[in-house]
């Protein structure tokens, strides 16, 4: 008898000790659920987003042909913009607009206010490509970024086979324009994080299609420079 309570005893407090392994803290779902909450108003942002680019004058979106900052639960929506651009090649224009906790803004420039661009890892330029040879020797690369330019792509590949770990991977555009010659869009910012935590493994798939969309939109950036040439 005493053997068949200490095993419902034992039999218990393993089930409690299970139990409770498994039950998130409360922390934890008020993390959850504020997450979630956050990531639909995010979505619900973007679609406002992508009807302000479609009623733009003068500007033909195409939702295949635009790239935004990702939602990131620690920065959305307090304090950090949201930026992004569409392009536009029925017009030749670039859109570049800036989704803010209340209000969108939008900035639309000519294909040829476009100088230069390069893809960016953890501070380091992995692909860069300027607009001519022209601009090249008036030293416009050098002044914006440093270093010469690059086959688009190049040494892209490579880095998603490695075992690094990437904290920022941004695309930054150079334009004409003397009072806001740079933009930057963030597609990874793991910034946050100490250096202890680190950053995103490249060997993971979020970070492979993240390049992707790096890949495919200095693709199309690299076209825009070409026929800005021409």
């Amino acid at each position: 008898m005493v053997g068949f309570v200490f095993i419902c005893f034992f039999l218990l407090a393993v089930g409690l000790a299970i139990y409770f392994s498994f039950r998130e803290p409360p922390e934890l779902r008020e993390r959850l659920r504020r997450y979630d909450e956050l990531e639909k108003e995010y979505e619900k942002r973007l679609e406002e987003l992508r009807n302000k680019l479609r009623s733009l004058d003068g500007f033909s979106f195409d939702p295949n042909k635009y790239i935004c900052e990702g939602f990131h639960f620690d920065r959305y929506p307090v304090g950090h913009p949201i930026k992004g651009f569409a392009i536009d090649k029925d017009n030749k224009k670039l859109c570049l607009f800036q989704l803010l906790e209340h209000a969108i803004t939008v900035r639309v420039v000519p294909w040829s206010d476009l100088i230069e661009f390069q893809v960016v890892e953890d501070g380091g330029a992995v692909t860069h490509a300027t607009r001519g040879k022209q601009l090249a020797r008036a030293a416009v690369g050098g002044l914006l970024f440093g270093g010469a330019g690059a086959i688009v792509g190049a040494s892209l590949a490579d880095s998603a086979v490695s075992s690094r770990q990437v904290r920022l991977l941004e695309l930054v555009l150079g334009l004409r324009d003397i009072d806001n010659p740079v933009f930057s869009v963030r597609l990874l910012d793991y910034l946050h994080r100490s250096e202890k935590d680190g950053g995103l493994s490249v060997s993971t798939a979020y970070y492979r299609s993240k390049l992707g969309e790096a890949r495919q939109m200095a693709a199309m950036l690299s076209v825009i420079l070409s026929e800005s040439n021409d």
